[in-house]
């Protein structure tokens, strides 16, 4: 997949990029493509949370809220486990 879109920092990059143009949702779909490379990139985790978290101070839909918040705390907490700190 890389080898198709552009290594990993590149990957992120661009989702920064969507970010920052306010295009939350394409940014997060981008970094679940280098999640894809490896599930555990403790960078491209951490973007996802940031991410996340943005969609869902931002929503007005209650069920996307707690969609949303749910999901970066499941993160966090990957974050935390000692399996993948570091990486």
């Amino acid at each position: 997949m890389f080898d198709l879109i552009g290594d990993r920092s590149k990957i992120l990059d661009t989702a920064r990029e969507k970010a920052n143009a306010g295009d939350l949702r394409l940014a997060l779909h981008v970094v679940d493509l280098a999640l894809g490379g490896d599930p555990d990139d403790h960078e491209a985790l951490a973007l996802k949370e940031s991410l996340l978290r943005r969609l869902g101070s931002e929503s007005d839909n209650l069920f996307y809220v707690n969609f949303y918040l749910h999901e970066a705390d499941v993160i966090k907490q990957r974050l935390a486990s000692p399996s993948i700190v570091g990486k």
